[in-house]
């Protein structure tokens, strides 16, 4: 969910019906990368691979600001939104997004994932609008 049009209607249609309608997904459906705070945000969804006891699979997902989101859109502690990182055009933006990455997985706890299980790691960025990935983005990849 953590993409260029989750507040295309702004942050009140954003906390008064899509956050609640995607409260109401039906079965196991696990919502990742928004919420109504930077924690739930940044909640991972778990769920447990069957044939795999005891082990997991892990989701996270976050934006970027060069795939068109504007940083305003960023959840805190007291705003809903999403986990934003900075556009990825330099070595220091990309350090500073590794380390929000690490946050994140720090408050699931998933910063030691346990043994066997898997993690998926979402990220929404690139140019907006761009059909073909350029040679940088490709080398960034």
């Amino acid at each position: 969910m953590a993409n260029n049009h989750a507040l295309d209607f702004g942050r009140l249609a954003f906390e008064q019906e899509t956050l609640p309608a995607l409260d109401t997904l039906p079965g196991d459906a696990h919502v990742v990368g928004i919420g109504t705070s930077i924690l739930k945000a940044a909640k991972a969804a778990r769920v447990e691979l069957p044939s795999h006891e005891g082990r997991h699979l892990n989701c996270i997902a976050v934006s970027t600001v060069c795939s068109g989101i504007p940083p305003s859109w960023r959840a805190t502690s007291t705003q809903s939104g999403m986990v934003v990182l900075p556009a990825l055009e330099s070595s220091t933006a990309v350090h500073k997004a590794v380390g929000v990455t690490a946050s994140v997985l720090h408050v699931n706890d998933l910063s030691w994932p346990h043994r066997g299980d898997l993690l998926v790691l979402s990220i929404h960025w690139g140019p907006n609008w761009a059909y073909r990935e350029s040679d940088d983005t490709r080398g960034q990849v």
